[in-house]
């Protein structure tokens, strides 16, 4: 079965050009969305002359994860395998993706990050129709239709996090990022206690998802919505805080009480939203290519162009 490489990079030029050559040979097509700046677009044109390469240029919006459901539908093939560009699939991956795609399952792959006391399983191939990339922020890229398949951990993915091999903390991409799950912390909501019989994750019995699930009953009486959403996302956040502060990671404190403050800034807004996508699919919830080429997409305030797309999406 033939398999198409989506990659998503941005200003990275060398190490995306050898991560092509080194796999192009296992897949019939790739598809790369590319953020970079002008400059590194034209280098990263004249560097790739296979023709199995397609490049998307996009304007960066903050991060990556909204790109990843414009990747999938530029796709020709069924199947889908995706990768970051600072990661590595091991050879036997490689090898047996033939294999494994004869069967039509979702699969997690084990991501090994060199620094990290945990690994990860994480969705990376797929046949395209049972999966979504909804575009949220540290919630996993991908949501399924059926129970994916852990891989054993002979298959392996090895993910070199440049920040944390340079022992280096970006704040102002921090606070960039807290202000996007502000907007999206009601989503994560939803996606919880409305997965039912279409999402399967890790998490879906936890005690967290029955709480949700019994406040939100309560949203039917339209005078409290405003306030059960806000003890729904307040309840869901502060759980992360004090994991971190137990933890005793600084960062991941400061990164979650960044997202408190951000929640209850224009906190009325972020309820409209959250209310027009709790009417729709969420199955269907993505930003598609058409949603970029509507908006007016600044360089200077990537954080805000999410912002922009969800509002024009769900039409304030």
């Amino acid at each position: 079965m033939s398999v198409s490489l989506l990659i998503c990079t941005m200003n990275n030029v060398d190490g995306v050009v050898n991560l092509i050559r080194n796999l192009e040979s296992f897949f019939s097509e790739i598809i790369l969305i590319d953020s970079s700046d002008l400059k590194n677009y034209k280098l990263l044109k004249r560097k790739i002359k296979s023709d199995k390469v397609k490049i998307v240029n996009l304007p960066p919006i903050g991060f990556v994860d909204p790109y990843l459901q414009i990747g999938m539908d530029l796709a020709k093939n069924e199947w889908i395998f995706v990768l970051a560009d600072d990661e590595i699939p091991c050879a036997k991956l490689l090898r047996d993706l033939k294999t494994l795609t004869k069967e039509y399952k979702v699969y997690t792959i084990r991501r090994h990050t060199p620094g990290h006391k945990k690994d990860e399983y994480v969705i990376r191939l797929f046949p395209r129709k049972l999966v979504r990339a909804p575009g949220i922020i540290h919630w996993g890229e991908f949501i399924s239709k059926t129970l994916p398949i852990r891989l054993s951990d002979d298959y392996y993915i090895i993910h070199n996090d440049t920040d944390l091999i340079r022992n280096t903390i970006n704040l102002t991409k921090l606070k960039k990022y807290a202000i996007i799950e502000s907007y999206q912390a009601g989503i994560k909501i939803l996606l919880m206690v409305k997965n039912g019989d279409k999402f399967y994750r890790y998490n879906e019995k936890k005690l967290g998802c029955i709480l949700f699930r019994f406040i939100l009953k309560f949203k039917k009486i339209k005078i409290l919505t405003p306030y059960v959403w806000f003890i729904s996302v307040i309840t869901y956040y502060f759980y992360f805080v004090l994991e971190h502060i137990k933890l005793k990671s600084k960062i991941g404190t400061f990164y979650y009480l960044t997202v408190l403050r951000e929640i209850i800034n224009n906190f009325g807004e972020k309820v409209n939203l959250w209310e027009k996508i709790d009417n729709s699919n969420l199955f269907d919830f993505y930003i598609s290519f058409n949603d970029i080429s509507k908006t007016v997409l600044s360089y200077k305030k990537t954080y805000e162009n999410l912002i922009k797309i969800y509002k024009l999406k769900f039409k304030f």
